[in-house]
């Protein structure tokens, strides 16, 4: 017995040593690009794509005998017009032969080096990378080599640039420095997945760093693909760009499920403050749904304002929690803000009451600061189609309290308030006390206009009136021609009502 293992060990060890002499041999004595021709055509016909192989062939060894490929290009189809669908510098393959027995395919490694791929959907939907195959004529009859059992041990990519434009969606997106590691890929098998790449498109730029389980779903459409795609994992953006606005570092638990990508928890560091919450994205709808749920703490509202606008119109710490929600450009939902130790830019709520002020009095209006400081803005947001609407608008400062309703239209940028100035400074005089108290207890202000360009001033209408009944009360039924001019200018809709009352003291 002890002598029959002995043989047969000596056997194996035998037939192990002719293996590597004859693998060292083939691979020293046969030039693999003596069937480059060969090569290509097989490549060709896997992809259903015309092959350009410019380089040499040489063998690999490590970590499997496979071959590598140099200066690889793929053609174009007709009618598009670049050369070239994709090109890469290297493609390495590595192909284990015993499980070819057994009808599968069995690839220990894929590694693409210096690839560059553009990928096209022109305006007539046609795009260049679908293949006209169909799932049946991806089995050979004559063959035993079955594609649907297709096993991958480890695809690389290593610096990629990929560059994708659908014309009818107008989509431009850049994907550059890529490096790509998928392992054990099969389709419907959980196979993960890690990549780190830079993403830019005209509304959107980021650092992109990921790390997932994902499941794919066998020779399907692009459609059915988003549909039973399944992965979760990890993602971090930095460096992130949206619409102007720039956001330090995102961190995501990733979920995808049935067309529908969810991001939660998510944590973010975006102008000096911090906002946690979630995220989730539907993509097998036309259009696609949305919803958003943030708490955002301590944001330098300066700073985003002039990222966003072009402009800091306001001052402060911002404090914001959303719950939105839409579809498309449809937005919906809620918005609760509030601004401490903050300020008003280019508006003057002292300049607009020293208005009303100066009409009591008869006298110039006393030029004051362009700006408003306050200690606190508070309110509450409701969009509904793209209309934000509120009712409960706070804002207090050390000389005045003002409380606001009206609406901004997100579409056409219009914004309508209507807001109470109650002043708190005991030393203003008893006709503009006696005046805020005939108002309801307050000063009434309009804010109209868009939010690009506004106007702020009193409501000359309801001042003037009430000065009116005031004043004739004090001079028992004379009434002052000034207040008249003003309320006459009111009536004939004159806008700047405050340059009418400045003319009365010339």
């Amino acid at each position: 017995m002890l002598k029959a293992i002995k043989l047969i060990t000596k056997s194996l060890i035998l037939f192990i040593l002719i293996l590597c002499i004859g693998g060292v041999l083939f691979v020293n004595l046969v030039n693999p690009n003596r069937f480059k021709t060969v090569i290509t055509q097989e490549i060709s016909k896997a992809i259903d794509k015309e092959v350009i192989i410019d380089g040499n062939i040489h063998w690999t060894f490590y970590p499997w005998l496979g071959l590598e490929l140099d200066q690889v290009k793929v053609k174009n189809p007709t009618g598009f017009s670049e050369p070239f669908l994709a090109t890469a510098q290297k493609l390495q393959l590595n192909l284990a032969t015993l499980p070819l027995l057994k009808g599968q395919i069995h690839i220990g490694r894929i590694k693409i080096q210096k690839l560059n791929a553009d990928l096209v959907t022109e305006a007539n939907g046609h795009n260049n990378w679908q293949t006209t195959k169909t799932k049946k004529s991806t089995s050979n009859s004559n063959s035993n080599i079955n594609v649907e059992k297709l096993h991958v041990s480890s695809v690389s990519i290593v610096d990629g640039h990929i560059h994708w434009k659908n014309v009818p969606a107008k989509q431009d997106i850049t994907i550059d420095s890529l490096n790509f590691t998928g392992q054990y890929f099969a389709f419907n098998k959980e196979f993960p997945i890690t990549a780190h790449f830079s993403i830019a498109e005209p509304q959107f730029s980021a650092n992109v760093f990921l790390k997932i389980k994902m499941l794919l779903p066998e020779f399907v459409d692009a459609k059915q693909m988003i549909e039973q795609m399944q992965a979760d994992g990890s993602l971090e953006l930095n460096q992130v760009k949206v619409n102007h606005l720039h956001i330090n570092q995102i961190q995501s638990t990733l979920s995808i499920r049935k067309g529908s990508i969810r991001l939660s928890p998510m944590q973010a560091e975006m102008y000096h403050g911090t906002a946690s919450g979630l995220a989730q994205f539907t993509m097998n709808t036309s259009p696609s749904n949305f919803l958003i749920q943030q708490s955002l703490k301590q944001l330098n509202l300066g700073s985003l304002l002039q990222d966003t606008q072009k402009e800091r119109s306001m001052e402060g710490t911002l404090d914001l929690d959303t719950k939105l929600s839409g579809s498309g450009n449809n937005l919906n939902g809620q918005m609760n803000f509030t601004i401490r130790n903050g300020v008003l830019k280019n508006v003057s709520i002292p300049q607009v009451i020293g208005l009303v002020t100066a009409l009591i009095h008869q006298k110039m209006p006393v030029k004051n600061s362009k700006d408003t400081p306050f200690t606190s803005f508070t309110g509450t947001m409701n969009i509904d189609n793209n209309v934000m609407h509120s009712d409960n608008l706070v804002l207090n400062s050390p000389s005045f309290k003002i409380t606001g309703v009206g609406t901004t239209n997100l579409n056409t940028k219009e914004i309508h308030y209507d807001l109470k100035v109650t002043l708190l400074d005991s030393d203003l005089g008893k006709s503009i006390v006696k005046l805020q108290q005939a108002l309801g207890g307050g000063i009434p202000v309009l804010v109209r206009g868009t939010y690009d360009h506004y106007t702020v001033q009193p409501n000359y209408a309801a001042v003037t009136a009430v000065t009116a009944a005031l004043l004739l009360e004090e001079t028992g039924g004379q009434i002052v021609p000034a207040v008249k001019n003003v309320g006459d200018a009111v009536g004939k809709g004159v806008r700047d009502v405050g340059k009418v009352i400045k003319g009365i003291f010339h």
